[in-house]
């Protein structure tokens, strides 16, 4: 077991019994292994368009809106229910940075 992982457990059951600092301290906790992890994914094309940190804030003010689902169900250890929460928002910039592109071409064809 990760140290990450026993600390999780404090944090969770701390957060869970309705410590709102132990939601944040839960959340940073994992920044810096997601900022790793998004910077890995983060698809070549956004670089210029994308700074990882906004992927990162974006998905920390996200897992902070459902950790009270998470904390009912616990469906999957929380690390990778976070990294989760990463993957969906690089997919979802990834959509509308593309799909900005083509409308963009579409309109200087126009």
């Amino acid at each position: 077991m990760s140290d990450n992982h026993a600390e999780s457990e404090v944090w969770l059951a701390r957060a869970a019994a309705g410590d709102v600092s132990a939601r944040a301290q839960l959340l940073q906790l994992h920044r810096a292994r997601l900022r790793r992890m998004v910077t890995i994914r983060l698809d070549r094309r956004l670089l210029q368009r994308i700074d990882p940190s906004d992927i990162i804030q974006e998905t920390l003010i996200l897992a902070d809106r459902r950790l009270d689902e998470y904390l009912r169900d616990q469906p999957i250890p929380f690390y990778p229910w976070l990294r989760q929460l990463a993957w969906d928002q690089l997919v979802t910039a990834l959509r509308r940075h593309v799909l900005a592109g083509r409308r963009s071409r579409s309109r200087e064809e126009a």
